[in-house]
């Protein structure tokens, strides 16, 4: 699906990793960019209702490591048994964007909560799943699914995890590490299918 535009789709992604990587070293050695130490007072500062922030905490657990996993799991099962082993692989390494997040905020320098990791990892999982929804043209369970990608941004705002900036960043970085993911990954998993296939027939 992604394939017909690959070097601009990739041109693309290079620059918006770019951009995030700039922030990032922004707010890791400079003041010029809000990081985690201006969370207490911005969420002090404003009331959510309870049930928005019961929602919003809800959401915000589908990108808890316990969730994750199993979600993470039971999409590369399905992806193993319809396409193959390389199929799983490629899930496997689109959820792994959450892994780079949490390695970047870790790295000596200012403490930073850019970029969301939930955030990243929503973005790039979702829309793994939605292209994959879309290819069988399950269209409104495709847009369900980004719906609910698309709302981990307000919901870790509403949590008082994160700041603007990091959600932006987060989601940047998860669809540039999908779209990455995608027109690299994609051929070399339709490659290892079709093989299966022509062996099966």
């Amino acid at each position: 699906m992604l394939q017909r535009h690959r070097r601009p789709l990739l041109v693309a992604a290079a620059l918006v990793g770019a951009a995030v990587l700039a922030c990032w070293l922004l707010a890791k050695t400079t003041n010029e960019i809000p990081h985690s130490t201006g969370l207490d007072a911005l969420v002090a500062a404003r009331a959510y209702p309870a049930g928005l922030r019961d929602a919003a905490h809800a959401i915000a657990g589908l990108a808890e490591p316990a969730t994750a996993i199993v979600t993470v799991g039971v999409i590369a099962v399905i992806a193993w048994r319809r396409d193959g082993p390389r199929a799983a692989v490629l899930v496997a390494a689109v959820a792994s964007i959450v892994v780079v997040t949490t390695i970047a905020k870790d790295l000596p320098g200012r403490d930073t909560s850019l970029p969301s990791g939930h955030v990243a990892y929503a973005t790039a999982l979702g829309g793994f799943v939605a292209l994959e929804l879309l290819r069988l043209r399950l269209f409104a369970t495709a847009a369900a699914v980004v719906v609910l990608a698309a709302l981990m941004g307000p919901a870790r705002l509403i949590d008082g995890a994160h700041l603007p900036i990091d959600v932006v960043t987060g989601a940047g970085l998860g669809a540039a590490w999908l779209v990455t993911a995608e027109v690299l990954g994609r051929p070399w998993v339709l490659d290892r299918a079709s093989g299966m296939a022509a062996r099966g027939s």
